[in-house]
């Protein structure tokens, strides 16, 4: 097993190694003997004594580190481990042998966090085999795991209906989500909730669920999967709206980067006064590529919506949407990222209305808008726990100034996954 092998292995080594260390004190090889007797109790007493005697080699830190293991003391093992990840030609040892000691401590994820180091790092060809091989194993093993997240989350923003500056109101407000991931049954359903301190009733409610229907074999070069799915969306004063869908997404992997793109296309049926159904689509194109501490991105998303009934208004009628966008995310131990990402989006409505110059001439014109938005969200996560904090600020420009608007978000959140 290559739990046995790597555990053992380092203090075999040194077991050879440590007749021709001349100076190397008495307690310290004793502790090596201890250990090749089993005896790992006796074994960390004389690491820990040669340690505090003033030997503070990484070799002798591996020691104790490994002692712990052996004696079931995860928690003091990773203790030891996280300080040997400080030298960097022992760091994918340590994060190899963190993620046993997760793994060890009910902590699955950590521990594929820690094996997704060692492969990303491939300093050593040995350990990125057995740490693929370790998350090939998790990841088998979580693939089949129903899992349940909700996350709640406070905020401000300065312009809810993205009106124009001179009509803008600001407001508090409050959100839900949640979501249910069944593999095994290859379900998934989500639920959006949005509600602003003026109104008593939510503003925006939104319920999905959607079910593979067809994934690539794992072996082919591209990975690509066919989902469909229904969501159901109210908002606050608006009828409601009923969406059946088909996802296909597809992506290719190589030399640490990823190219992805998506295919959505769903059919919005409204119902009540507004009877005005729509046709939606949207492809999006993205490359990601980078490391676990460092990651950036850069994409293109174009949406259409078709409008099919007798509404002409700006509000009701349909548009095209396209988006470029790029970001990055910083990775720091312990479970803390930063995340940024700049937005670029140009919208071209469908319907045209009549306008007369200055000169009195008529003609008809087409709206259009340009908007960007920056974004920034700080996240603490732990295997179960998902703390984040974020801003978000956005300014719109319209062909018709009635149409432009600045808005800014501030928000905090926590979530639970199952």
């Amino acid at each position: 097993m290559p739990l046995r092998y790597l555990i053992f292995a380092p203090v075999f080594i040194l077991l050879l190694s440590a007749p021709r260390i001349l100076a190397a004190p008495a307690s310290y090889q004793s502790g090596i003997e201890a250990f090749r007797a089993g005896d790992y109790h006796e074994a960390l007493t004389h690491f820990i004594a040669t340690r505090q005697a003033g030997n503070q080699s990484p070799a002798l830190l591996y020691n104790i580190g490994v002692s712990y293991y052996r004696l079931t003391q995860y928690l003091q093992a990773r203790t030891a481990f996280t300080e040997l990840a400080a030298y960097s030609d022992w760091q994918a040892l340590a994060s190899y042998n963190l993620g046993l000691t997760e793994a060890k401590l009910s902590n699955p994820g950590k521990a594929r966090e820690y094996w997704q180091q060692v492969v990303q790092l491939d300093s050593d060809l040995r350990l990125a085999a057995l740490a693929s091989e370790r998350l090939a194993q998790a990841e088998a093993v979580a693939s089949l795991r129903p899992q349940v997240f909700m996350q709640v989350q406070g905020g401000y923003d300065s312009n809810p209906d993205q009106l124009h500056h001179s009509l803008a109101v600001a407001d508090y407000y409050t959100d839900l989500y949640l979501a249910a991931d069944l593999p095994a049954q290859r379900w998934n359903a989500a639920l959006f909730l949005r509600d602003y301190q003026r109104h008593d009733a939510p503003d925006w409610l939104q319920l999905s669920a959607d079910r593979e229907l067809w994934q690539s074999a794992a072996v082919v070069p591209v990975a690509a999967d066919v989902r469909a799915g229904v969501r159901y969306e109210r908002w606050d004063g608006a009828p409601y709206a009923v969406t059946p869908f088909v996802d296909i997404s597809s992506n290719y992997r190589k030399y640490g980067a990823e190219l992805s793109a998506l295919y959505s296309a769903g059919y919005e049926y409204r119902f009540g006064d507004n009877t005005d159904d729509r046709l939606q689509q949207r492809l999006r194109l993205s490359l990601e590529s980078g490391n676990y501490y460092w990651r950036g991105w850069l994409g293109y998303q174009l949406e259409d919506t078709s409008q099919s009934g007798t509404e002409t208004s700006f509000t009701n009628s349909g548009r095209m949407l396209r988006s470029v966008f790029a970001g990055t995310r910083m990775s720091w131990a312990q479970g803390l990222s930063l995340r940024a990402q700049l937005e670029k989006r140009h919208a071209l409505y469908h319907e045209s209305l009549m306008i007369i110059d200055l000169d009195g001439t008529e003609k008809t014109a087409r709206r259009r808008q340009e908007l960007w938005r920056i974004s920034a969200d700080l996240q603490w996560r732990t295997n179960q726990w998902r703390l984040h904090a974020g801003v978000m600020a956005g300014k719109a420009n319209d062909r018709f100034e009635l149409y432009d608007f600045t808005q800014h978000q501030v928000y905090a959140g926590a979530g639970y996954q199952w």
